[in-house]
């Protein structure tokens, strides 16, 4: 017996020590932990409504300071605070290191008392000897709405009432704005396609898009979080559904045709029970249309100065590099066009340079890299020439001018770009001739025949005029024929050099298969809008191209009338016209699936293939 209380004596003295040991590392750990750095924010809505009661909260993160007194707010009144206050903290472990967290929002209740805009003043508390400041926050007081709700009466108790809100037009509208109404030529504008409601949206789909026919479109980022708007003397809640910036190719009044929509409302239906009521939403359609805006495009000055391409913008700079510094016969060297600024970027184009006789030269590979900032696209566009020296001797790269319609100062502007000149040197690649000659060693001697005498009377020369032989005459011919292709080739090259449709004509499918296959990589990606911007840029390049249609002047009235007649049929010319409005679509309505975007890349393949060989079958029944 008196072993067994030993033996219970002994067990509860260590279970007191490991207790012990236990609260000592809890301890110690809560002792180290590691503590965040102090902080102090304020967060405040961006919106309130004037009548309307609200909350600005002031949050001290890792620090025992107080929120002594709410500041002052011009315009509203102060209900309540900073009394009201909630607390958060905890400690956390992280591979062995501990780490403490605690905070105190402090809650401050005002009441918006005149419309326009107030501020939340920079508030400064003192934590553990140091100031802490909060930012200034700006709050929009809105005015009231004029519309409100009507209220049923009580049809007594137990008996059920219902009182619902028809939703009509006012109650959803969906505008079309541009940032300018007047423009010069391929100026940026940018368009906003927004919608006010008053209710939640179940469903919304446009059955009639807004067309910018006359402009090159490109597609820019939407915030996804509505705001309060005070819009045409009522509160809705604000979205922007699209916002394009857009380049007007051609001048006087464009018109920004409205767009048909139908949506599904959400709305609340007021259930009276005596003397107390509940509510549910109800679902209403409705169908609503946006307004039609235009555009007054003004033309860019005339004449152009020579050498101006099309760049419109400001702010531009042009450079031109050659690498490598030494150059050498036979090796490559690339020599880099590059423009930087604000405007049309991604339209910019490669410009024709003429590197010599002694210079082998490949179609330039251009790159755009923009970003959409304010209201215009801002980047680098980049054309890459690779060349090859032939001869030894000097190259020169003729200076290159850029021009460009700055739209600031509404006058065209010339930036010398300066010639380039670079010797060249014998480079280690061989292009002709054989091995080279090597002496005769005595050994190989050894390997000649003796040389057989022949007969005097076989080695007598037979004398013969040369111009009365058949071969002078042919090397006659073969000259006189290359001169006259030579001659023909130049003038032909002269030609080209002039027609600039010609040679867009020429090099369209080119052009639209390089699209192509840059929207193709957007596709596995999985970027969808990239990937729609790039088929479309395709399929009205390709048009305006082999048409010989300025961009400005592309619409799809004047594609089908001059595809018919140029004797193209009318399945070829209903499938391209699909191709480009299921473009513009889906360029609208984003989120579809990677099998869409596959069929819509195989249609617009198929369409530009059914073109070409329409042009070659209708040149072979010229020929015919």
């Amino acid at each position: 017996m008196s072993r067994i209380t030993d033996i219970i004596s002994t067990f509860r003295l260590k279970t007191a020590v490991l207790r012990a040991l236990a609260l000592v590392v809890v301890f110690a750990a809560t002792a180290g932990a590691s503590a965040q750095k102090a902080d102090f924010k304020v967060n405040a809505p961006a919106q309130v409504v004037q009548g309307q009661v609200f909350a600005v909260e002031f949050t001290v993160t890792n620090s025992n300071a107080r929120l002594s007194k709410a500041p002052t707010l011009n315009g509203c009144t102060l209900r309540y605070g900073p009394d009201a206050t909630s607390t958060n903290s905890y400690t956390e472990f992280v591979n062995g290191r501990a780490s403490s967290y605690s905070s105190v929002t402090y809650t401050c209740t005002y009441v918006a008392d005149k419309a326009g805009k107030t501020t939340v003043p920079s508030v400064t508390i003192n934590a553990n000897g140091h100031r802490l400041n909060t930012q200034p926050k700006t709050i929009t007081i809105l005015p009231p709405g004029k519309s409100s709700q009507s209220q049923g009466q009580n049809p007594g108790y137990g008996q059920p009432a219902q009182q619902t809100h028809k939703a009509t037009a006012n109650d959803l509208i969906v505008t079309v704005t541009l940032s300018k109404n007047s423009m010069y030529e391929r100026e940026a504008v940018i368009a906003t396609i927004k919608v006010y409601t008053k209710y939640t949206i179940r469903n919304f789909q446009a059955t009639t898009l807004p067309a910018f026919d006359g402009f090159i479109s490109e597609e820019l980022p939407v915030p996804q979080k509505p705001e309060i708007e005070h819009f045409r003397g009522d509160n809705y809640y604000s979205l922007v559904l699209k916002r394009c910036l857009l380049y007007p190719q051609k001048t006087g009044t464009l018109t920004i045709n409205s767009g048909r929509y139908e949506v599904t409302l959400l709305v609340p239906e007021q259930i009276t029970y005596g003397y107390f009521y509940t509510t549910r939403d109800v679902e209403q359609r409705i169908v609503t249309t946006s307004n039609s805006v235009k555009a007054n495009v003004r033309a860019l000055p005339s004449p152009a100065p020579a050498g101006f391409d099309g760049a419109v913008g400001t702010g531009f700079t042009a450079k031109a590099t050659l690498e490598p510094s030494k150059l050498r016969t036979n090796e490559a060297a690339t020599y880099t066009y590059s423009i930087k600024g604000t405007g049309n970027i991604k339209y910019l184009s490669a410009p024709d340079i003429d590197f010599g006789p002694t210079v082998e030269a490949y179609d330039p590979e251009t790159e755009s890299d923009a970003s959409f900032t304010g209201s215009n696209m801002t980047g680098t566009f980049k054309a890459t020439y690779s060349i090859v020296p032939t001869q030894v001797g000097e190259l020169a790269v003729p200076a290159v001018p850029f021009v460009y319609f700055d739209t600031a100062s509404g006058k065209y502007i010339t930036i010398d770009v300066p010639a380039i000149t670079e010797p060249v040197l014998k480079g280690n690649a061989v292009t002709t001739g054989g091995t080279p000659q090597k002496g005769i060693s005595g050994k190989q001697l050894d390997d000649i025949l003796h040389i057989k005498a022949l007969n005097p009377a076989d080695l007598h020369h037979k004398p013969e005029r040369v111009i009365m032989s058949w071969p002078f005459w042919v090397i006659c011919l073969a000259m006189v024929l290359t001169l006259v292709t030579a001659a023909i080739a130049y003038r032909r090259k002269l030609r080209l050099r002039g027609d600039i449709a010609g040679r867009r004509e020429a090099r369209a499918n080119r052009v639209a298969v390089k699209r192509l296959a840059k929207a193709r990589k957007a596709m596995a990606r999985h970027n969808e809008e990239e990937f729609y911007a790039d088929v479309a840029l395709a399929l009205w390049g390709y048009m305006g191209d082999k048409l010989r249609i300025p961009a400005s002047a592309l619409t799809r009235d004047n594609i089908t009338e001059k595809l018919g007649a140029d004797g193209v049929d009318d399945e070829s010319i209903k499938q391209v016209i699909a191709v480009l409005d299921d473009c513009e679509m889906a360029r609208f309505t984003p989120g579809s699936p990677d099998s869409k975007m596959d069929d819509l890349y195989n249609r617009a393949s198929a369409a530009i293939k059914g073109l070409e060989n329409s042009k070659r079958k209708k040149a072979t029944e010229r020929k015919q």
